[in-house]
């Protein structure tokens, strides 16, 4: 079983039923003394209470936790759950607020967590800390841990290529290189490479990677229909600054609807200018081409959705979305 079938296994149980095997889990742990489900405290709802073990009756150390079954879990959810310590804070002593997601965190709602001190439980910690006995009960097999772990591997060493690597013309041959091994790693399959460093017919233009999308379904599929994603054209520009107009100009010159198709993919360090952004909005608008630009920061974000067994494509989606709401 692949992280990715297990995250699903979470996501297709009803939220009740998600509630049911997180409090199962909290049963198993030693730390934990009592756990209650669907409490209703100072007039608030609560998914999960549990008392910390070591801790009396008349004076109980309480963890709260909140359980969300969606695909993509908002700020909102870190917001309402920070609000638990003042409504509840009047009756119990709170030591941690723990926020469980089945799916993945918005990109503003992990560092809002760490703010608001509230832990995260994502599907690799759940997948930890469930006992071989609750995975059976549950899903009727456990998952192979061993595949979250390989996969973490994977993504750890490619995050801390990225920080190693500069940005500059020194490394650009290097970040070219990570970037291609950065997209097989989000998205093969199924996605396939299948050239790397390829020029056009001109030899004027040259790519960094082609990849063919040949998916039968799912999101990827819907990007080929919808953006003529035939084949998903890569480059990479290892920038110390934002991306000017120029790259943009050049990756839209090589997507053509008779050949490689409208959809590319700009990997750079810093994100783009504004002057990129009106290109990028211009080769849409006036010629369909689709170009998705990708900063070090989006790759680590999705680097660490996929690390954790979730599905890198989804932040694709998102990003594809917030441009397109914008125009």
């Amino acid at each position: 079983m692949t992280p990715s079938e297990y995250q699903s296994l979470l996501q297709s149980l009803p939220p009740r039923g998600l509630e049911r095997l997180v409090a199962d889990v909290i049963r198993g742990q030693e730390r934990f003394y009592e756990v209650h489900l669907n409490s209703v405290v100072n007039g608030m709802e609560v998914d999960i209470l549990a008392q910390e073990a070591g801790t009396s009756a008349t004076d109980p150390v309480i963890w709260v936790f909140e359980v969300k079954a969606s695909i993509i879990v908002g700020i909102d959810a870190v917001r309402r759950l920070a609000a638990t310590r003042e409504i509840l804070g009047s009756r119990f002593k709170i030591a941690h607020l723990v926020l469980v997601v089945a799916g993945q965190l918005a990109p503003s709602a992990l560092p809002a967590a760490k703010q608001m001190g509230i832990e995260i439980w994502d599907c690799q910690e759940l997948l930890r800390l469930a006992s071989e006995e609750v995975l059976e009960r549950y899903f009727g097999q456990a998952p192979d841990k061993t595949v979250i772990s390989e996969e973490d591997a994977k993504g750890e060493s490619l995050l801390k290529s990225l920080e190693s690597t500069e940005p500059g013309k020194k490394s650009w041959s290097a970040y070219q290189g990570l970037s291609s091994k950065i997209i097989e790693y989000l998205f093969c399959p199924p996605l396939v490479l299948r050239r790397y460093d390829f020029p056009d017919m001109t030899a004027h233009d040259r790519r960094d990677a082609i990849f063919e999308n040949a998916a039968f379904d799912g999101y990827w599929a819907q990007l080929r229909q919808t953006y003529k994603a035939e084949y998903v054209v890569v480059d990479a520009k290892n920038y110390s600054a934002p991306i000017e107009k120029r790259p943009v100009l050049e990756l839209a010159h090589y997507l053509k609807p008779h050949g490689c198709g409208l959809f590319g993919i700009l990997m750079c360090r810093k994100g783009s200018s504004a002057a990129a952004r009106r290109a990028i909005q211009e080769h849409w608008i006036g010629c369909q081409k689709l170009i998705v630009v990708l900063a070090d920061s989006d790759a680590k974000e999705m680097i660490e959705i996929k690390r954790k067994g979730g599905k890198p494509e989804e932040q694709l989606a998102r990003i594809i979305a917030d441009f397109r709401m914008a125009l």
